[in-house]
């Protein structure tokens, strides 16, 4: 078996930014302009396996695409997962019952 080339951080702080990169479209904004910035004004400070972690996340190490087109497509999943989130049943999206 392949051993990983960026250990997996398994912090409470890394969930946290992947939660919000899920739930808050401005914060994804700030997140891929500068990942640990991003971070860091979130969770405090992070220890070195955990920032690789985030950059790795962010698309600054780890990528084998360009970083525009690894952004897009990091972007377009998390805003896709944020509708499935927002739709109370499935497919989504889901007639409104109160425009009835």
């Amino acid at each position: 078996m392949a051993e990983r080339k960026t250990e997996m951080a398994r912090s409470k702080d890394v969930y946290a930014v992947l939660g919000l990169l899920c739930l808050d479209e401005d914060y994804r904004e700030d997140f891929f302009k500068d990942p640990h910035a991003a971070a860091k004004k979130l969770v405090g400070s992070l220890t070195h396996k955990e920032l690789a972690q985030i950059k790795r996340i962010g698309g600054l190490t780890g990528i084998k695409v360009d970083r525009a087109e690894y952004v897009r497509g990091a972007k377009h999943a998390f805003n896709a997962l944020n509708a499935m989130i927002q739709c109370p049943t499935f497919p989504c999206p889901d007639v409104d019952p109160w425009d009835a």
